[in-house]
């Protein structure tokens, strides 16, 4: 999904991007913000964003959005944090932020700091006298961080789960009736990141412990789920196991959609 907004992103930790926007305004992107944040919803995952001038500044803002409740569906606004005046925007939030170590915001509780803009009130040279490398590091954060290059994703992604059955899987319809609902959902989400698949990769873990892979290139590449489920239900027609099914891992290789 957010690679929708641009072509570059950073896969910053778990549950967070950061795309570089530069280049284009906001009143341009933000539909296309407020778009993927209720794109993520429907994938059943509530998501916040933030705009800054530097990714940390962003990621503030985004951590300090408010996701929409289910009878707020249309109130996607709440969800995107704008952010203008940085200052003004850092002063009242709490020391917590920054992630100061638990004994530098020990200390800095005995001094009677509590926020940001109380940190950052106090010079960055007074700072690094009193606490060092670690104390400068955490006035830079607290002040929002520099620009920085991103480290943008250069290949497409996979898309995977793996499912253990609480009971052993015997004949081809349970097996595709779950195989089909896998591939809906991956669906969705290759539409959604503009994104097509190329190769699929089926892993069955049996009874016995044994495995059986089956590996499939598509012969064109598609995201749509008819087509998917199609070309795995032929393989599987002719497929033989000597004990039941016990678990499943799918995997789709993608690339980007042609325009």
């Amino acid at each position: 999904v957010a690679m929708t907004l641009s072509p570059s992103v950073e896969d910053t930790e778990k549950g967070v991007c950061t795309i570089d926007l530069r280049g284009t305004t906001v009143e341009r992107t933000r539909p296309a913000i407020l778009s993927a944040l209720e794109k993520m919803s429907g994938l059943g995952l509530p998501t916040t964003a933030g705009i800054a001038e530097t990714p940390l500044l962003a990621l503030y803002a985004a951590r300090s959005a408010t996701v929409p409740l289910p009878e707020q569906e249309n109130e996607w606004r709440a969800a995107l944090v704008d952010v203008r005046n940085s200052a003004a925007f850092l002063e009242d939030l709490p020391l917590a932020v920054a992630a100061p170590p638990e004994s530098m915001a020990r200390l800095l509780n005995q001094w009677g700091l509590r926020t940001l803009g109380e940190l950052t009130a106090i010079s960055c040279e007074e700072i690094v006298r009193r606490l060092g490398a670690e104390g400068l590091a955490l006035w830079k954060r607290a002040s929002g961080g520099e620009v920085r290059p991103l480290h943008v994703l250069t290949t497409a992604p996979t898309f995977s789960t793996q499912t253990e059955f609480e009971h052993e899987i015997e004949t081809l319809e349970p097996l595709l009736f779950i195989l089909k609902r896998l591939l809906g959902r991956f669906s969705f989400e290759l539409h959604a990141a503009q994104l097509v698949a190329t190769d699929i990769e089926l892993t069955l873990t049996l009874e016995n412990e044994t495995k059986r892979v089956l590996t499939l290139r598509l012969p064109e590449a598609t995201a749509d789920e008819g087509i998917l489920f199609r070309a795995l239900h032929t393989q599987l027609d002719v497929l033989r196991t000597e004990a039941c099914i016990r678990a499943l891992a799918l995997t789709l290789t993608s690339q980007r959609a042609p325009v």
